[in-house]
Formats: C-alpha cells, sequence, structure tokens
C-alpha cells in the first residue's frame, strides 16, 4: 500500500482506480517538462508490454517535481513507482536500479546549450584547463553533478526550468546536456530564449547513463522492467524505437560528434554493478550501432 500525505478519501480514489484499471504505476512529472514524448517514458512503455501484464501509467498524482523531490517520494512509496535518473552508488543504495541503459548510454556524450552570442568564445577552447573554467549549470540533485565538479567545473544547480534563462542571461556560461536532450530541449526552451543555442566546435564524455528506478524491495516492477529490456533488446524493438525516436534522430544527424572537439571526463561515481553491465546494451557512437 501507498502512503500518501493527503486525506484518506483521496488514498481510497487512487486505489480503486488501480483495481478498475490493472497495475497503476505512478511516473514523475517537472515543470516545464514535457515528459510524454520524451525517449524514457516510450522504452518504460515498450518494456511493460514486451513483458506483458496489464498496467496502467500515470502521472504522479503530487503534481510537477524536482528531481531531488522525486527520489524521496519514490524511497518512501509517496505518488511514485518508478523514475529514472543517472545512475551514481548513493541512488543505487536508496533506490532499486533496472540496470539496463535507457537510451544506450547516450547520456554521457554530452553538448553545452550557450548564448549563441558567444559562439566564438567557446570555438577558442583548446583545452581541457579552457574548458573548465566554464560556469556551468545543473538541476536540483542531479547526480552527474559530482563528476562535472570532479574534473574542476563550478556548477550552479537550479530548478530544471530556470536554468536555460541562467545561461541567456549571462549568470552562467554553459548547460551541459546529454546529445539525446539537447535538440528536443532547444527546439521547446528557444521559442521563449531566442538567443539560446548550441554550441557548435566541443563535446564532452564520461561513462554516465540514465536507469529506471523502482522502491526497494519492489522486486515484481523491477522484474518486469528488466525482462521486458531484455526481451526488447533481443527481438529489435528496442533498436528500432532508439533510431526512429526524435530526439535520437537529431542526435545522430545533427551531432557530428567525430568532428568536435571532445574532452574526456572520468566518473568515479559508479558501482561495480553498473560498471560491468554488459556492452550489448550500449550505443556505439563510433560504429553507429548496438
Amino acid at each position: 500500500m501507498r502512503f500518501f500525505s493527503s486525506p484518506v478519501a483521496l488514498l481510497l480514489l487512487f486505489l480503486s482506480a488501480a483495481t478498475a484499471a490493472g497495475e497503476v504505476v505512478y511516473y514523475p512529472v517537472e515543470a516545464g517538462r514535457r515528459i510524454e514524448g520524451e525517449i524514457p517514458l516510450q522504452v518504460l512503455k515498450l518494456a511493460l508490454q514486451k513483458h506483458g501484464g496489464d498496467w496502467d501509467l500515470q502521472p504522479s498524482p503530487l503534481g510537477p517535481m524536482n528531481e531531488q523531490r522525486s527520489k524521496i517520494l519514490l524511497s518512501h512509496g509517496q505518488g511514485l513507482d518508478i523514475a529514472w535518473y543517472g545512475t551514481y552508488p548513493e541512488l543505487e543504495k536508496q533506490l532499486m536500479p533496472v540496470r539496463i541503459p535507457i537510451n544506450g548510454g547516450l547520456l554521457g556524450w554530452r553538448l553545452f546549450l550557450i548564448d549563441g552570442r558567444r559562439q566564438a568564445e567557446f570555438s577558442r577552447i583548446e583545452n581541457q584547463e579552457d574548458l573548465t573554467r566554464l560556469n556551468l549549470v545543473q538541476g536540483q540533485g542531479w547526480g552527474d553533478i559530482k563528476v562535472l565538479e570532479d574534473a574542476g567545473f563550478p556548477v550552479t544547480a537550479a530548478e530544471y526550468h530556470l536554468l536555460f534563462g541562467l545561461v541567456t542571461a549571462g549568470r552562467a556560461d554553459a548547460f551541459p546536456r546529454g546529445v539525446d536532450e539537447i535538440y528536443v530541449e532547444h527546439a521547446q526552451w528557444s521559442e521563449h530564449l531566442p538567443n539560446l543555442a548550441i554550441e557548435q566546435s566541443l563535446a564532452i564524455y564520461y561513462p554516465w547513463m540514465k536507469l529506471f528506478f523502482v522502491q526497494n524491495g519492489n522486486h515484481a516492477l523491477h522484474d518486469a522492467i528488466f525482462d521486458g529490456l531484455q526481451k526488447a533488446h533481443a527481438d529489435g524493438s528496442y533498436q528500432e524505437l532508439f533510431f526512429s525516436h526524435p530526439s535520437n534522430r537529431k542526435t545522430l544527424d545533427l551531432g557530428r560528434l567525430h568532428e568536435r572537439r571532445l574532452f574526456h571526463l572520468d566518473n568515479a561515481h559508479m558501482t561495480d554493478e553498473t560498471r560491468n553491465i554488459d556492452p550489448k546494451f550500449f550505443f556505439k557512437a563510433d560504429k553507429n550501432r548496438f
């Protein structure tokens, strides 16, 4: 049973809906973020479909939340059954990870959102000492803040929907985003921030992946997703989704990863279990295949 801080009547209503519609699985939404079309939710739907059963995916009844709050709620089973995060050891103790990358490990390939009027400054960056002078922004509670700080970057954390404006307002130099995220986000946010641009010359890479997480002890949901992801990889339906999803298509067509000045960063914040995930689940960017 889930425990909510909201009235008992509301809880009974949710449980009644779960009984009527099958197994309700609540996922988080974040203010300013269009979650429905993003690949994590599409991969989750595919995995549960491949596993089989009656699943009813719904946004959390608790409304929009940042990543930090969602981790707390999920760990207590309050209004959330599943979420997806860049993984790190402390989180894998707090929650139960499904150790198959959601998007082929593309999250470790990073480009920068910048104020496009400053492109010439970024084009002059030649080495990591120059690079780490950049002031970066990340969302509150995001796990890769530690990776970036370890590499020497100053990092400011703020609410997701504020990060884009901090860059264009000159309060930060850049907002690093996964190549599988940046083109969709740029299209969305540049409508209101016309100076927001994707930096054209640089890329960074560090071992980093987004995984599904469930509450510790929720073996049924964990095993259903793991089984479904394995089946989707085996029958090719995962790869079909990967290559057809709009953000990935833009990534592969526009990212020009082989043409950029690439900087490798270490990631000391990985468990042995995650570091040893089967390579067959990772996209090989240099070969354009799994």
